[in-house]
């Protein structure tokens, strides 16, 4: 329930909550994964084109979400993944900007469907959690910034809300209207009625 998490978290609860699920995750990836990824068979060129990229991406959306922060009336909670700890993204961010909002906080606590639930806006990258958003009927948006490799590609990608720049990500958190039912519909259409099996329907979770 929003009060109960608001009150544990000092979160305004008046303020517009915008939820970022992270999910960067081969910008975290540690010199000994990579390796292993390798020695598995992957190229290294693939390797690190994968981490480099992630790294940008990461770096670019933490400065737009930093700023929208500090210029909007939100509370925006930044949930790490389950592998990336608190303490790696804090890191990252000192890597990238020099001063973090009041309003933006770094939150791991707390299951990632009790922040959707509570929240009044998620946003991600290319996180599957969009769909869970979506599904409930919370306005949903991922960020896009340059273009997304093939590799990441999904075909739900393409019925959901993409926010390309960081004027498309202010206008959106303030006065966007919920285009969520678009990719809901088509989930729904896609998988819940046509009978797919539970296990089926988890694996583009």
């Amino acid at each position: 329930d929003k009060a109960k998490i608001a009150t544990k978290w000092k979160i305004d609860p008046t303020k517009k909550w915008v939820f970022f699920p992270e999910n960067f995750g081969w910008a975290f990836y540690s010199k000994e994964m990579l390796q292993q990824m390798v020695d598995d068979g992957q190229s290294v060129e693939q390797v690190n084109f994968m981490n480099n990229f992630c790294k940008e991406y990461f770096a670019s959306t933490i400065k737009w979400l930093i700023r929208l922060a500090e210029e909007e009336e939100i509370e925006l909670i930044f949930r790490p993944r389950p592998a990336t700890s608190v303490q790696d993204i804090e890191e990252a961010i000192t890597n990238s900007v020099t001063k973090l909002s009041s309003s933006f906080r770094i939150i791991k606590e707390e299951t990632v469907k009790d922040w959707i639930y509570a929240s009044d806006i998620v946003l991600s990258s290319y996180s599957t959690t969009l769909i869970e958003a979506a599904l409930i009927g919370k306005p949903t948006a991922m960020l896009i910034i340059g273009e997304l490799p093939k590799i990441f590609e999904q075909e739900w990608h393409s019925r959901c809300k993409k926010l390309v720049n960081y004027e498309d990500l202010k206008n959106y958190v303030k006065n966007g209207t919920n285009d969520s039912k678009v990719l809901s519909a088509w989930i729904k259409n896609n998988y819940l009625n046509k009978k797919c099996t539970f296990e089926t329907f988890t694996l583009i979770l």
